[in-house]
């Protein structure tokens, strides 16, 4: 199993919900299609939007894309 992955400077780590995922707000849906918040902070910074972007996620599953994209001062948008 590929449990990390090398971009450019860039360590995007695997997507699977962790040990994180079982705590905190990240433990309130248990969606099994679910990723991790690190993979989100990863795959933003091997992205690097501008300050100014919109980060979407027309799925928004278990609301962990937008939860991050807005904690790190983006705007974030999800399917409702």
């Amino acid at each position: 199993m590929i449990k990390e992955v090398h971009c450019a400077n860039t360590q995007i780590r695997n997507p699977k919900r962790g040990k994180e995922s079982h705590t905190g707000r990240a433990s309130w849906y248990e969606y099994y299609a679910g990723f991790s918040p690190t993979f989100v902070q990863d795959a933003l910074q091997y992205a690097a939007p501008k300050p100014w972007a919109r980060i979407l996620d027309p799925w928004n599953g278990s609301g962990t894309t937008t939860e991050i994209v807005a904690s790190l001062g983006f705007e974030a948008l999800g399917s409702t």
